[in-house]
């Protein structure tokens, strides 16, 4: 009788088992979209497909909410199911929102969040009117898709400094970014052809408009007494393809993930660079000959420095390489000067390159 128990126990336990392994096959492991409340008054139809012709795996009702894992290129979201099972519903009946955002149909209504840096999501190709009006976001990473920047979206969001909006935005409405007091800087790229009344009326007199000459944005600059400056980068699709400020500390814009090679090349009046948190990789000859550099932190996340990235930079006298880089190209660190010490984490990439190499290495 214990024999045939014991038996049942582990037949039970298998099949337990086997469905778990089920449920965590059938839910993704990406990180979720959203929540997906859905709208109206009646019953809709999950599918397995992002259209009408899947087949049906479900019902949702008014008012139902699910974990949304996507939203696919018809507009449907990719929801998961009670049961474990994952599937569609039509965007036409229902709504997506986050922890941060509301959003509907790649708009973004409504900011919910609680201040910093405001990360929106790649989805989203407008901003609704009044969506972060007296917001305490300090910054912003647009999408590289995003279109129009709806009337008063920023209004009296008083503790932004800067913004960098994203090349192929159109327009930008009435003081959208209008008592942003704090703010000093807008990066307008040349792809916006409208900017409403007081749209970039901030009443800081430090403020500085910066773009392209030429561009739309000069000529409303012109025309309402605004500063406007050639812009010291050109970024596309988050790569920092080049600079041509005046030198001093550079302060790279968040939405940068990667420096592209020679982007820096011969900038020899930049004393200091303050790289963002998003940054992935650092191109070939990024920073060669920058000879007035003196000290370098790189941020944690970064994955790669490409060769000869800061090569003859004479004057660089310490560099801090965080554990997250795994790729360090030949010469990278060949500065040319004598006393560089690389600073970094026990048994990381950069100790291990140092040794190599015969380059100082401290931990910090």
């Amino acid at each position: 009788m214990k024999k045939k128990l014991s038996a049942l126990i582990l037949i039970t336990l298998a099949i337990t088992l086997c469905a778990a392994a089920a449920f965590a096959a059938a839910v993704p492991s990406n990180k979720l979209l959203g929540i997906v409340t859905i709208t109206g008054s009646t019953t809709y139809n999950v599918r397995t497909t992002p259209n009408t012709d899947g087949e049906i795996i479900g019902k949702a009702a008014p008012k139902d909410k699910f974990d949304c894992l996507s939203q696919a290129e018809s507009g449907w979201y990719e929801i998961v199911l009670p049961d474990g099972q994952v599937g569609f519903v039509s965007n036409k009946n229902a709504e997506l929102s986050n922890a941060e955002f509301e959003f509907k149909n790649g708009v973004l209504t409504r900011y919910i969040g609680k201040g910093g840096e405001a990360v929106i999501p790649d989805s989203i190709t407008a901003i609704d009117d009044e969506a972060f009006i007296r917001s305490v976001i300090t910054s912003a990473v647009f999408p590289e898709g995003l279109k129009s920047i709806g009337r008063q979206s920023f209004d009296d969001s008083d503790k932004l400094t800067s913004v960098v909006l994203p090349d192929g935005l159109e327009t930008i409405g009435d003081y959208a970014f209008y008592n942003c007091n704090l703010l000093k800087s807008i990066y307008v790229p040349e792809s916006v052809v409208k900017i409403g009344t007081a749209a970039l009326t901030t009443w800081n007199d430090e403020l500085v408009i910066y773009g392209k000459p030429g561009s739309y944005a000069e000529k409303y600059c012109k025309e309402n007494g605004i500063k406007f400056e050639n812009a010291e980068f050109e970024i596309e699709n988050g790569i920092l393809i080049s600079y041509s400020g005046k030198g001093g500390l550079v302060v790279i814009p968040n939405s940068v993930t990667s420096i592209a090679d020679e982007a820096f090349i011969r900038a020899k009046a930049v004393t200091g660079v303050e790289f963002p948190t998003r940054l992935k990789s650092i191109g070939r000859q990024s920073f060669d000959d920058c000879d007035a550099l003196a000290s370098v932190v790189l941020p944690q996340g970064l994955e790669s420095i490409g060769e000869y990235a800061f090569f003859s930079c004479e004057l660089l006298k310490e560099i801090y390489i965080p554990a997250s880089v795994t790729t360090i190209a030949a010469n990278a660190l060949s500065t040319g000067s004598d006393g560089l010490v690389v600073y970094g984490r026990a048994g990381s990439y950069a100790e291990k390159y140092c040794a190599d190499n015969g380059i100082k290495f401290v931990l910090r």
